[in-house]
């Protein structure tokens, strides 16, 4: 259960950051608005948030796996009653 919650605790820190990275990339896209400027935002910004993206929701998969899988140890009767 300790695992789950770290994965958990570490998706919502990034979400977190995740979110401030959206603040500070609209910033950004709101006083860099010239050719350079869309250019950085198409090839760093946009993808960089993306895989934030993904990172939260492996984090999660991850913590459920974790979650299935103190299930499977810690209940018997999952087990067929072996």
């Amino acid at each position: 259960m300790r695992l789950r919650q770290d994965l958990l605790g570490c998706a919502n820190r990034i979400r977190a950051a995740a979110n401030d990275w959206s603040e500070q990339s609209q910033e950004l896209q709101e006083s860099w608005r010239d050719e350079r400027g869309e250019a950085f935002v198409d090839e760093r910004v946009t993808p960089a948030a993306a895989r934030l993206q993904k990172l939260i929701h492996t984090l999660q998969a991850a913590g459920e796996l974790a979650q299935q899988l103190d299930r499977r140890l810690y209940d018997p009767g999952l087990h067929g009653g072996e």
